[in-house]
Order: C-alpha cells, then sequence, then structure tokens
C-alpha cells in the first residue's frame, strides 16, 4: 500500500533544515555579501579618515559567498558549521575595526546592529550563549585596548547585554514552540498513516486542492489522475 509522502515526511526524524530556513540563511548571506562592501562606501563617506581596509572587506564577502553556495547543499552539520563561522568571522571583523578606529560610535552602532541580525539566525541558544559570550569578551578586550574610546565601552557594553539576553529569550522561545509543533505533527502523522484514511486538503487562499495516495486508492483512481 503506498505510503503519503507529505506524513511520512512529518514522521521522519526532525535534524533537517527546513526549506524556508535554508532559502533565509542564503538570501542573508548574499545579502550581507552586498553590504559588507558597499557599506565600505558608506563608512568612508561617513569618516573620511576611517582606518577600514578594503582587503579585509573582500575576505568577509567572499566567506558569505561560500555560504551561499553551502546552502544549495543544505546537509545539515555543514551549513549550521558555516553559518556559526561567518557570525564569528563577520563579529570579529567588525571587533578589529571598532580596535583600530578608537572605539568609534559609528563602528558601535554598526557592531549592535549585526549582533541583533545574527541572534536572531541561531538554531541553539547554547550556540547563541557561545555566540554572546565571545563577543562581550572581544568588546572588554578592544575596550581594554584603545587608551581612548571615542564612546564608552560600559554603556555600550550594557546596551549589548541587553541585546543578547533579550534575543536569547526569543530564540529558546522560538525553538520550543518549534520542537512543540514538530511534536504535534509526528504524532498526527503516525496517527494518519497507522489508521490507513484517505485524506485531501483544499487550500482556499492558494487554490489548490491535495489528494494523499490512500484516496485515490479509496475512490479507485490511479495515482496522480
Amino acid at each position: 500500500m503506498p505510503h503519503d509522502p507529505r506524513l511520512a515526511r512529518r514522521a521522519a526524524p526532525t535534524g533537517a533544515i527546513p526549506e524556508k530556513e535554508v532559502l533565509t540563511y542564503r538570501l542573508v548571506a548574499a545579502l550581507a555579501a552586498v553590504a559588507v562592501l558597499a557599506f565600505g562606501l558608506v563608512y568612508r563617506a561617513a569618516l573620511p579618515g576611517a582606518v577600514d581596509p578594503w582587503l579585509y572587506r573582500f575576505v568577509v564577502s567572499a566567506a558569505c559567498l561560500a555560504v551561499v553556495g553551502l546552502s544549495y547543499r543544505p546537509r545539515v552539520p555543514l551549513l549550521l558549521r558555516g553559518m556559526y563561522t561567518l557570525f564569528g568571522v563577520i563579529t570579529g571583523w567588525v571587533l578589529w575595526l571598532l580596535l583600530l578606529n578608537d572605539f568609534a560610535p559609528e563602528y558601535a552602532f554598526g557592531l549592535a546592529v549585526i549582533c541583533a541580525i545574527i541572534c536572531t539566525l541561531f538554531r541553539s541558544t547554547r550556540a547563541l550563549a557561545v555566540y554572546g559570550a565571545c563577543t562581550l569578551a572581544g568588546v572588554i578586550a578592544v575596550a581594554a585596548a584603545v587608551p581612548a574610546p571615542r564612546v564608552s565601552p560600559l554603556l555600550f557594553g550594557s546596551y549589548l547585554v541587553v541585546i543578547l539576553v533579550l534575543f536569547f529569550v526569543v530564540v529558546r522561545n522560538r525553538l520550543r514552540a518549534e520542537r512543540e509543533l514538530a511534536a504535534s505533527e509526528q504524532r498526527y502523522a503516525l496517527a494518519a498513516l497507522g489508521a490507513h484514511d484517505g485524506l485531501w486538503d483544499w487550500d482556499l487562499r492558494a487554490g489548490t486542492v491535495y489528494f494523499s495516495p490512500r484516496w485515490t486508492e479509496i475512490v479507485g483512481l490511479a495515482e496522480g489522475e
């Protein structure tokens, strides 16, 4: 008896990265590759005397494009490792720019924005906690190395802690909701497969109708008719 592929996917182990999330990683990495170079021009216009080597920007942009390439073959460990490595590369690079420019407020603001964006992309609260701790350690190291910071490291660090804690809570709740939804879908899929019911689904918004293989078998139609 043919099984419903939709239900089979729902009942499968939940280790794979959802397709929508892969697309999100791909889009974010592609936009980051462009933004890294584009903001080089912005910073040069806003801060004519800024120390901001183009070589580093091209290297970081290339790292973003490498992750875009990984997203087309979304093996879970490899893609996640690539994304998390990219997060570290981008954050470390901005911390380096912060050091080269005496803790300039423009680069400090850029770091805060980047941290906020990166935090939303984590799939593990443990990885997010490690990232937050490493980022704060980097900020402390930069503040200690700059004799006359142009913005208060204490104030900036306090803002950064608030951002990291807030997103830690948000990511933790999101992952918990995803796990509960996946468990619920798996229970439903197993129950439906065990009952051998014919299922159909009418999506009024999309104007499409889905019939399971078991449904077509019950009414005497060949699969695909």
